[in-house]
């Protein structure tokens, strides 16, 4: 058998070491949640490495995504950014106060391209704490959902809570909470504030700002889903594991392996520490069920999730992976009270297929619910719709039938209500799905809203497109939204989806053998929100429940 020598594989390895030495002894600002495409970090030193889910991001370093290329970082602070295709972002500064840090900083610089970010307890709690540079200005926060982007030597921003203010040579502007605009460019002609969102915050950034050749559209939510999709096609993608066999490695062949010692911890005995949100022996529970849930609500979305029984109550856990540190949330009923709506309108088609209810939340009666990183449930006072059924793999029938090619899904029946008290009185829609490419097409969902059928106020359209993917064996669907709008009839105005907001999201169930099918039908939830700004501050939304039917081919 070949050996290589111990010196040779020292040779080759001790690079790995120099570098898992010097990332020990730099700053954590961050972890990575997400990633799609290529995206690497760029250290001080100008070392690259390719930055994968879990990896940690650090002061100093520069985060560089290549084409159709996007990332999302958790930061210490519980602040959230995506980072767009071809962008650069250089963080200069990011930490809290502690023994080396007199007061905690975050200094970012974009040098190109774009990105979206949810501000953390450091720009919450002192706004001078906060701020991203730019070659056009600069910008500080005022706790806030913004995003922004360099295109061809302008900086346009948005902001979707909250509010931020642009510091460049032509003065300083505000946007959102208390300004007139909640939306602006920032040029060497000054300021210009708009009232909607610009199409340009959902284009890729340019690749050359000297070009006068627009990039190609990239839609944040297309992006999402696109990184959604593959994080479950990978769910066992853990770096840590990876440099732990490194070290392994390093130890077998006699070399001594330092490691920098952490800091002692101050303790803070007003926060309490984390808990984990279920039990090992709940997780292996919940995984080897066969049933999964939808739901939906404002807290939720439209999202699958896992059923299992916590403490003899009927929970919901939502998932990014298959360990306890992926749980993202647990719901129960709490102290609210489980219907289907009484008489409803419109409701779900009774199969033995297909379970669903309500539980309707409410202030006076709130759903229990508690996240990552709670240490105990806290209230959720809206209504949660939910529908239970044991997924299926597509493909396991239409391999079976011998059917490829087209598949058409139509809306058989739903239901579902709106932050106005309305509910959803009517809903018509359908979509094609390619057997052969898993794409999903020509999606289109209409919903009438109102106290009855006779009596409606207002009404919902939605068109989108999407992807099959197929997680442990079973069929899912996730889609993007592409456009969409609520006609409000009583006022006989219009306004637009916010598509970064809305999703619709479900499961493939059984074939009903009462209708003599022979494709699985599709299990859906969604949740609809409109824009907000100046005409419109106050969103109208709508959630809900679909079961759609499938037929073989296209509607004729």
């Amino acid at each position: 058998m070949n050996r290589i020598s111990s010196a040779l594989k020292a040779a080759l390895l001790l690079p790995l070491l120099l570098l898992a030495l010097q990332v020990q002894a730099l700053t954590e600002s961050g972890h990575v949640i997400m990633v799609k495409g290529e995206a690497n970090a760029i250290s001080a030193d100008g070392i690259s490495r390719e930055l994968k889910r879990r990896d940690a991001v650090y002061e100093t370093d520069t985060i560089v995504t290549g084409d159709n290329s996007r990332i999302q970082i958790r930061f210490i602070d519980k602040g959230m950014l995506a980072l767009k295709a071809n962008s650069q972002l250089k963080i200069q500064a990011y930490h809290d106060a502690g023994a080396e840090n007199a007061e905690p900083q975050v200094l970012l610089e974009l040098v190109e391209g774009g990105f979206r970010t949810l501000t953390g307890s450091i720009g919450k709690g002192n706004r001078e704490a906060y701020k991203v540079e730019t070659p056009v200005a600069s910008i500080g926060v005022r706790g806030t959902l913004y995003s922004i982007q360099l295109q061809r030597g302008d900086l346009i921003a948005g902001v979707w809570e909250g509010g931020i203010r642009i510091t460049s040579p032509m003065g300083s502007f505000n946007l959102g909470m208390d300004a007139d605009f909640a939306y602006g460019i920032v040029s060497g002609n000054g300021f210009t504030g708009l009232l909607q969102a610009p199409p340009s915050l959902d284009e890729a950034p340019d690749t050359d700002s000297g070009s006068q050749q627009q990039a190609p559209a990239q839609d944040n939510t297309q992006a999402a889903a696109d990184i959604l999709n593959s994080l479950l096609n990978n769910p066992d993608d853990v770096t840590s594991e990876e440099l732990g066999e490194a070290l392994e490695a390093l130890k077998d062949l006699g070399i001594e392996v330092v490691e920098v010692p952490d800091q002692p911890d101050t303790p803070e005995p007003d926060t309490p520490e984390p808990v984990e949100l279920i039990t090992a022996a709940q997780l292996a529970d919940l995984l080897a069920s066969p049933e999964r849930a939808v739901i939906s609500s404002g807290a939720h979305g439209g999202s699958l999730a896992y059923l299992t029984d916590l403490d003899g109550t009927m929970s919901f856990v939502r998932m990014d992976g298959n360990t306890i540190a992926d749980v993202i949330d647990v719901t129960q009923m709490g102290s609210a009270d489980s219907a289907a709506v009484a008489d409803p309108t419109i409701a779900l088609t009774p199969t033995t297929l297909v379970s669903w209810g309500v539980w309707n939340g409410s202030s006076e009666t709130p759903l229990s619910f508690q996240q990552e990183g709670d240490a105990q449930p806290g209230a959720l006072e809206e209504p949660l719709y939910w529908a239970i059924a044991t997924p299926v793999d597509m493909f396991e029938y239409s391999n079976a039938a011998e059917i490829t090619g087209i598949v058409t899904f139509v809306v058989e029946s739903g239901i579902g209500s709106d932050n106005q008290g309305y509910d959803m009185t009517s809903a018509y829609g359908d979509f094609q799905l390619d057997l052969d490419t898993g794409e999903i097409s020509t999606g289109t969902l209409f919903m009438d809203i109102g106290t009855d059928i006779e009596s409606t106020v207002g009404s919902w359209n939605v068109d989108f497109e999407g992807n099959l993917i197929n997680v442990d064996g079973t069929s899912q669907i996730t889609t993007i939204l592409t456009g969409g709008a609520f006609s409000d009839f009583l006022t006989d105005g219009s306004v637009p989806l916010d598509l970064n907001a809305s999703n619709l999201n479900g499961m493939l169930f059984a074939p009903d053998p009462q209708q003599d099918q022979i494709l699985p039908n599709f299990l859906s939830a969604f949740y609809l929100k409109t824009i907000i700004d100046s005409i419109n501050p106050d969103p109208r939304t709508l959630n809900g429940l679909l079961i759609w039917s499938s037929f073989p081919g296209t509607l004729q």
